[in-house]
């Protein structure tokens, strides 16, 4: 213990009767009762010389002031104060333990919801959303998209084309469509806006790399974050390894 409180006030009035050297040996008595945490040792010859005084005043100020038992001489005083101390002290260490615990689990629920933010973040950007559904229809190579016929040309209505419906892909679902529009509004920004014929043979290039186990999701971004014109399908060793497995990353 490096600190305890001193009272003026109630040391004055309990010491003024005392020699200087009484008063010194007392002191020094009260410093080593706290610097040791314990009892006053019984061999006075120590003591005495530890604190540098006369053995003959230590024990008068030890008979005046401390009660002797078995393990030394006591201070009533000094044991209220480091009783305190160590309640104070346990009680800290057990705030400590407590909010160490605390922080640990914050971090670790934090490190689990990063993972599965980023788990549901890579199912979101290549779902099972390729499915195809019971009113579509694959295309092929030698398969044209349906497309309505053109109206006679006294009814027909000029109007500027929709870039964003320009080959988009017919298989798939809202997140394959969403990376497509996002291809399609990146080629803009570029200066450089699909035609009807090249949106057409990137939906081929698409449909074709799906069929062979790459995930159309995975190359329209990755096309988008490297800054290219065209779509290219993933390297050989990026490919999925089953059916199942194409069917639920992408």
């Amino acid at each position: 213990m490096f600190y305890y409180s001193f009272n003026v006030g109630d040391y004055v009035g309990a010491t003024a009767h005392l020699s200087n050297e009484e008063d010194l040996a007392y002191r020094r008595l009260l410093d080593l009762y706290y610097t040791d945490e314990a009892q006053i040792p019984p061999d006075l010859a120590k003591v005495a010389r530890k604190i540098r005084c006369d053995i003959g005043i230590v024990r008068t100020v030890l008979d005046e002031f401390f009660e002797q038992t078995q393990d030394g001489w006591r201070h009533d005083r000094c044991e209220r104060e480091l009783a305190k101390y160590h309640g104070r002290k346990a009680q800290a260490a057990s705030a400590g333990k407590a909010s160490g615990q605390k922080r640990r689990q914050s971090a670790n629920e934090r490190t689990f919801n990063e993972r599965s933010t980023d788990v549901q973040r890579t199912f979101n950007g290549c779902s099972t959303d390729v499915e195809l559904t019971n009113n579509q229809e694959p295309i092929t190579k030698n398969q044209e998209p349906n497309t309505p016929p053109n109206p006679p040309k006294g009814n027909r209505v000029r109007s500027k084309p929709e870039p964003e419906k320009l080959g988009a892909p017919l298989f798939g679902g809202p997140t394959l469509q969403a990376a497509w529009l996002d291809f399609v509004e990146h080629r803009k920004q570029m200066k450089k806006p699909l035609t009807n014929l090249s949106a057409k043979k990137i939906a081929e290039v698409l449909y074709r790399s799906y069929n062979e186990g790459y995930c159309p999701v995975a190359m329209l971004n990755k096309s988008v974050a490297n800054g290219w014109q065209g779509v290219f399908p993933a390297k050989p060793g990026d490919a999925l390894r089953s059916d199942a497995e194409r069917r639920f990353v992408c």
